[in-house]
Order: structure tokens, then C-alpha cells, then sequence
């Protein structure tokens, strides 16, 4: 349709020839760009074999793209996992081959003007965001994520490049429509340095004038809370790091609500009623471990991928079962496993239940101790795991 209307509007005799031409030659730059072919998709890499267990050709599922470098275990994905996969891969194809789209007419369009300007990528995939907004989930980022790194791995640089570009823009997009504490929570999340995560936390939440979006602390505390029991849930995290660096955010905040109010202070006791067991379970093996090195080395395991121990499968309550079967999605449950942010919390609930309990303060001294150790040595880790 494109090349009829093309064809239309540059007429015909030589100027029309060398137009085409000229055309053409721009048609081909654009699509070596994007390394695509002109009436095609878009082209995924070789390395992405079919997912394991299902009927139609997939991509490799991100589970298995990040157990080389997260260290997590390479678990069959659920059938809702699956779709939720499948969805962000047709997204990124969507997304480039609009993209792609939108750079040929731009290029035609120069053609017929005259304006010799590059073609603007950058608009092109603003352009294709706002039409696809609500797939821009963090599925698709990690997925997209792993597209880019894949691509680049088999030589296709110019690929790799747009795809990096358009997680960038990605980015500022979802961004830019974030509330004040959601913008705020990423800020935190993609600072390396500690003092700098805490010179930003404490003037945004002081309310101090500057290009810091302010937020109050329980707010902030509420909202990290959320989103590390939100990932946690899930079958699979789709993204391990950004799972330890919200987890790392929110531990900051609790410290600072610690400082600033005490430890009855509502931002520091946002989690679960719940301890599940097989933390529990976790924690009993920890707290005996006396050299401080293999108690690190324990829970660095634990956040680069899921731990399952030898701890009994979880019991289910009567009322557990009843709301599980009101499920829409029943296999993607999270799977009975140790992840950071549930270890945090429990740690916690524990640390203020012995302090709280004034008569045996006392006795509890030593476990108290391990306990704040523990929990001090599982931030070291966090920040390690984090920004390496």
C-alpha cells in the first residue's frame, strides 16, 4: 500500500525514476537500522528456541534468558506465565515494526520534500509508545531487555541499539505518567550510591524546594511495600535486580522511619501478617550460623534466586484454599519459596516482637543481636547484588 501511494505521488519519466531511486536507497538505510527485512517482521535472533512445554514457536521465556547471570532456578513457567510472555514478545514486535513504519514514510516523505534531515528516531518511537501504552508492563522491559542483550550477542549492533533506545524512551514514557512516590521509588532504585539514595530520601520527604518529586514517608513506604509483594507473588520475577533494589529502597525507608518516629512508627510495619513457613524455616537454619561470611554467602543465595531448602511444603490453611480457588489464574501462584523481600520482612516482624515483649528482653538479648546482625549483614548483600 505504501509503495502504490509512493508510486503514485512521484509520477513518471526520469525524475521519476531517479526519485524512486532515491527511494529505494533510503528505504534500504532505514531498514539496515533496523536490520529487517522489507516486507517482513521483525526478526528475532537464532538463540530464541521455542518455550519449553508449549505448542506454538516462542521465544525463549525470560526465566530461562536470566538464569545464566541471576543464578535463579530455571522453573517451567505456568500457563498464565506463558501468555504473559507471549504478550510482551508481541509487543516488542508490534512496537519495532511500527517503528520501522514510521521511519520509511518519514524517509519517503523526505524523498518527495526534499528535506535531506535524518529521519528522527526518537520521535518514531515516542510516536509508537503512547499507541502502545498499556503493554508496557515490566514484563515487556525485561523481556525487552533480553532481546536487546541477545541481539547484540549475535552481532546485529544496530538492532541492539534501537531496542536499547526504545527501553530508554520506554522508560521516560511510563515515567513521566508515574505519581510523585512511584518517580521518587525509581530515582532511589537506580542510584549506586548509598549516601546519595539518602541525601534524595531525606529531602523528599522533608519537602524541600528542588526537581525532587516530593512524597511523605508512609506514602513512599506503602508503595515499596506494595510493589516488592507484587513482584514476589508472581510465579516468576521478571526482573531479579530491580526485585533487590526496591527491596534495598524500602529496607532505607524503614531505617529512616526507625530514626525519625521510632519503631512504632506505621512506615515500618507494612508487611504481611503472614510469615510464610518456609522462611520461618530459613531464618531458624540462619540464626545458629556464627562466622559472618557464611551467613552472607546464605542469603546472597537468596536474592539472586529462589530458595527452596529442606523445609516441608507449606500447609494451607482452610481459608487459603477457599480464596485460591476464587483464582482466575491459579497456576501463575507464587511458587513456596525464600525471596528477599518476605526474609526482610519476617526478619523485621521478628526484630520488633522481641523488643516489644519487654518482660523477656532480657532473655531474647542474644537472639535480638543475631537477629539486627543479620538484617544489617542482608542490606550489605542487597547493595552487592544491586549495583555490583
Amino acid at each position: 500500500m505504501l509503495a502504490a501511494s509512493t508510486s503514485q505521488l512521484l509520477g513518471s519519466g526520469n525524475r521519476s525514476h531517479s526519485l524512486c531511486q532515491a527511494f529505494r536507497r533510503r528505504c534500504r538505510t532505514a531498514i539496515a537500522i533496523l536490520r529487517l527485512p522489507p516486507k517482513g517482521h521483525f526478526v528475532l535472533p537464532r538463540d530464541f528456541k521455542a518455550c519449553p512445554g508449549c505448542d506454538s514457536p516462542r521465544r525463549r521465556s525470560a526465566i530461562q534468558m536470566s538464569s545464566t547471570n541471576s543464578g535463579e532456578a530455571q522453573r517451567e513457567p505456568s500457563s498464565f506465565a506463558k501468555v504473559q510472555l507471549a504478550t510482551a514478545a508481541d509487543a516488542i514486535d508490534r512496537i519495532v515494526n511500527k517503528v520501522m513504519d514510521e521511519m520509511i514514510i518519514s524517509e519517503s516523505v523526505a524523498v518527495l520534500t526534499g528535506d535531506e534531515s535524518e529521519t528522527k528516531l526518537d520521535g518514531a518511537i515516542r510516536d509508537v509508545l503512547v499507541q502502545e501504552a498499556e503493554s508496557l508492563d515490566d514484563t515487556f522491559l525485561a523481556m525487552l531487555m533480553r532481546y536487546t542483550k541477545a541481539t547484540k550477542d549475535n552481532g546485529q549492533e544496530q538492532l541492539a541499539q534501537v531496542l536499547a533506545r526504545i527501553y530508554e524512551l520506554t522508560i521516560e514514557f511510563v515515567t513521566s505518567k508515574m505519581p510523585p512516590e512511584l518517580r521518587l521509588l525509581q530515582q532511589l532504585s537506580e542510584e549506586p550510591d548509598t549516601a546519595e539514595r539518602d541525601r534524595v530520601l531525606r529531602m523528599a520527604v522533608s519537602g524541600e524546594e528542588g526537581d525532587l518529586p516530593g512524597c511523605d514517608l508512609e506514602t513512599l513506604a506503602r508503595t515499596s511495600n506494595r510493589m516488592v509483594e507484587d513482584m514476589e507473588a508472581r510465579q516468576i520475577v521478571p526482573d531479579r535486580t530491580l526485585l533487590v533494589r526496591v527491596c534495598l529502597v524500602r529496607e532505607e525507608t524503614r531505617k529512616l522511619a526507625m530514626e525519625l518516629k521510632g519503631i512504632d512508627s506505621p512506615e515500618v510495619a507494612k508487611f504481611s501478617s503472614v510469615v510464610p513457613a518456609r522462611v520461618s524455616h530459613f531464618i531458624k537454619e540462619l540464626m545458629p550460623v556464627n562466622e559472618s561470611s557464611r551467613r552472607m554467602a546464605l542469603l546472597e543465595k537468596v536474592f539472586r534466586g529462589d530458595w527452596e531448602g529442606a523445609a516441608p511444603p507449606a500447609q494451607e490453611t482452610r481459608k487459603e484454599r477457599i480464596n485460591r480457588a476464587k483464582f482466575k489464574n491459579p497456576d501463575d501462584e507464587a511458587p513456596d519459596v525464600v525471596r528477599p523481600g518476605a526474609l526482610l520482612s519476617a526478619l523485621l516482624r521478628l526484630q520488633i516482637g522481641m523488643e516489644q515483649d519487654k518482660e523477656k528482653l532480657e532473655a531474647n538479648k542474644k537472639k535480638l543481636s543475631r537477629v539486627a546482625e543479620i538484617r544489617h549483614e542482608a542490606v550489605h548483600v542487597m547493595k552487592k547484588v544491586a549495583f555490583g
